[in-house]
């Protein structure tokens, strides 16, 4: 009896907490559904336990007073103010909309959890004063930007590359950044980090990234070959070619063929012809020795300086070395040999004070004489008549070379205001050359200086055709005064 009446209390009591407890729930179920849930956010402000009058007055004093402070990397900085941009409330009712979506039946669970909610239809904007202010950000000017930079190998000598750490740099993503910055206007956001909004833009590749690697390797195997060039055999101007020749040798390896590597895409590497022939003929212009002044030991016994021009001497082939320096590169040969040439002059010793060697023609326009050496030995000497000075047609200075003998030969005629008919033509440079003249008398002295030829050296015939039997295709011709 004792245990039914302590059961009875224990279950008056059980049914008085019920009672309440069901109380307590009718009761916030009634004050939830005309106030918001505890724990709900919208668009920063803390709506627990709030009307939608309150809300909606706080939403409009925010709105007011609203900046956007937007923190970038070099410690920049840009603030938007909604004043500057015509934010307004939206009195639209979407507040209220959204408080009656709320379920007032789940309050008790809201103790335990929160709900954050961003809705963008509360405030308007203007878009042209925004964009305008966008447009004046701190990130967008020149000054300021760095831009990201992929990590790429370097040459750092002794055929060896080194990876070039990337640089993150600070050039912004626009369209997301407006997007982002729209999105914290209409959300009422105050802060907006550019970076951790992924709003810059990043490096391709990063240090360690294997394509990165990979391309190292490839870039290295294509620098491990060289092609030694060997001058032993030839001179070499002293003026011009000032560095890299050693023991009359000249190496192209790594420290210069690294730069015929071009990245393409960040990850491929590719050699350059076109790099290759670059180097080539600034390189070939200190080593040919075509159209270059030269001293020159003449008849009168003196050593002078014959002046540039004439187109005689060494000439480097540049398009067949072109394609040897590439295929060394790729397959990282190493080899040493004479250069190719497309034109060669007189072999001898790098000693030479030129590269005319000892059987040449040489013409002393100041006595118009030509005279005619072999091996060594001057074996015929004639005067002359040059180009014509007064008319311009002065026979040019320099270092020619005979391209061939012809017999029988008209100069001028289509085209020319002369013809002429000459038994023995040897051209040395371009449409300069030697040749008799037989409508002339007399030959030497001054003639040349009114009465000169067109650029020619005429000859007496007997003169031409003792030259003609001596000398051959390829002999230099020095011309000076």
């Amino acid at each position: 009896m004792e245990k039914l009446k302590s059961l009875s209390k224990r279950t008056k009591i059980i049914i008085g907490v019920v009672a309440v407890l069901a109380v307590i729930y009718f009761a916030g179920t009634y004050y939830y559904s005309s106030h918001f849930l505890y724990g709900t956010t919208i668009n920063g402000i803390d709506c627990s336990n709030k009307t939608v009058g309150q809300i909606e007055s706080q939403i409009k004093k925010h709105v007011d007073a609203y900046e956007l402070v937007i923190t970038q990397r070099k410690g920049l900085k840009d603030t938007v103010k909604g004043s500057q941009i015509g934010l307004t409330y939206l009195d639209n009712g979407v507040i209220g909309k959204y408080q009656k979506s709320q379920n007032p039946f789940t309050w008790p669970a809201r103790f335990f959890g929160g709900k954050t909610e961003k809705i963008l239809e509360t405030t308007s904007y203007d878009e042209n004063k925004l964009t305008k202010i966008f447009h004046d950000f701190e990130c967008f000017k020149k000054k300021n930007i760095t831009v990201p930079v992929s990590a790429y190998p370097k040459y750092a000598g002794n055929n060896k590359y080194e990876i070039q750490k990337e640089v993150d740099g600070n050039r912004v993503r626009k369209d997301k950044l407006k997007k982002e910055v729209i999105s914290c206007v209409l959300g009422a956001e105050e802060t907006l980090d550019i970076e951790k909004a992924g709003c810059y833009q990043e490096p391709k590749y990063r240090k360690d990234d294997k394509e990165i690697v990979a391309l190292k390797e490839d870039m290295e195997s294509m620098v491990k070959g060289s092609i030694t060039w060997d001058y032993s055999n030839r001179y070499i101007n002293p003026v011009k070619f000032k560095d890299g020749l050693k023991d009359n040798k000249f190496t192209v390896n790594g420290d210069i063929t690294n730069q015929f590597i071009k990245i393409k895409n960040y990850t491929k590497a590719i050699i350059s012809s076109k790099a290759i022939e670059n180097w080539l003929i600034e390189y070939a212009t200190d080593t040919n020795t075509i159209y270059n002044g030269r001293k020159f030991k003449s008849h009168r016994g003196t050593t002078i300086n014959v002046p540039s021009g004439g187109p005689y001497g060494w000439r480097m082939n540049v398009e067949k070395e072109t394609s040897a320096i590439k295929k060394m590169m790729q397959e990282g040969t190493t080899k040493t040999r004479k250069p190719y040439y497309i034109q060669k002059a007189v072999e001898g010793t790098n000693g030479q004070i030129n590269d005319i060697g000892d059987s040449y023609a040489e013409v002393d326009l100041s006595y118009q004489m030509v005279y005619i050496y072999k091996n060594g030995k001057q074996v015929f000497s004639t005067s002359c008549v040059s180009g014509n000075v007064s008319k311009g047609t002065g026979t040019h200075t320099g270092v020619g070379v005979v391209q061939y003998k012809q017999r029988n030969k008209v100069l001028g005629g289509p085209g020319y205001d002369y013809a002429s008919p000459v038994r023995y033509w040897m051209p040395f440079n371009g449409g300069e050359g030697f040749h008799d003249a037989d409508w002339r008398n007399s030959f030497g002295g001054s003639i040349y200086r009114t009465g000169g030829s067109h650029g020619c050296v005429n000859l007496p015939i007997y003169a031409a055709a003792t030259i003609y039997g001596i000398i051959d295709a390829g002999w230099p011709v020095v011309v000076y005064y």
